[in-house]
């Protein structure tokens, strides 16, 4: 089975990436309007981290982290007691994604 592509980029688009398997090679923006490309720019060019310490070294999502835990602490989401012997905690980890609100601006 073959990829065949549903698009073919034109020289209008967007700058193309160079990694080979990009969404870009298979999406053209040539038929949305100028609010959708907007837009599309928008959620594409954001970044999201992939790791705790990606985030930590970006103020904004230090921030982020900081607002978090105290949202997490006022709304008392845990208690912190002491473990039963052969108990073991539930691990968690953090997920970084970016919100938009309706017309694309990061909320």
């Amino acid at each position: 089975m073959t990829k065949t592509p549903l698009a073919t980029p034109s020289s209008s688009d967007y700058s193309l990436p160079s990694k080979p398997y990009s969404i870009f090679s298979y999406l053209s923006n040539s038929k949305l309007s100028l609010q959708q490309c907007a837009f599309t720019s928008s959620v594409s060019s954001v970044f999201e981290p992939k790791t705790y310490k990606q985030a930590s070294s970006i103020p904004h999502w230090q921030n982020a982290m900081t607002n978090e835990i105290i949202a997490l602490e006022q709304n008392r989401t845990w208690d912190l007691v002491l473990l039963p012997q052969n108990k073991f905690a539930i691990g968690c980890k953090w997920v970084y994604k970016v919100k938009f609100q309706a017309h694309g601006k990061v909320e």
